[in-house]
């Protein structure tokens, strides 16, 4: 997320979260850091975190189900989701 501050989404999301509104994340929030992985450290490291995050789209849209929640996210692939309400920050 910090990567992405400067962005009016996302203030938009941080204000709404210091006013008190309920946020969740979890780990597989790392899978958005790929981008950065591979231009800092090289695509080798980079693919290693793919491989291990594999399935973190599935877990955050179960979580965002489960709570009835919106997944606020920079994958423009979970944009056609229907079952959970997406929001894609695009940058």
């Amino acid at each position: 997320m910090l990567v992405l501050i400067g962005d009016p989404d996302v203030r938009n999301i941080i204000r709404l979260v210091r006013s008190g509104a309920e946020a969740y994340t979890a780990a597989t929030n790392l899978a958005e850091l790929r981008y950065k992985v591979e231009e800092k450290l090289g695509k080798a490291v980079a693919l290693t975190w793919v491989n291990r995050l594999l399935r973190t789209p599935a877990v955050a849209l179960a979580l965002a189900l489960n709570l009835g929640a919106k997944l606020v996210t920079t994958d423009e692939a979970l944009e056609n989701v229907e079952e959970v309400e997406v929001q894609v920050i695009k940058f």
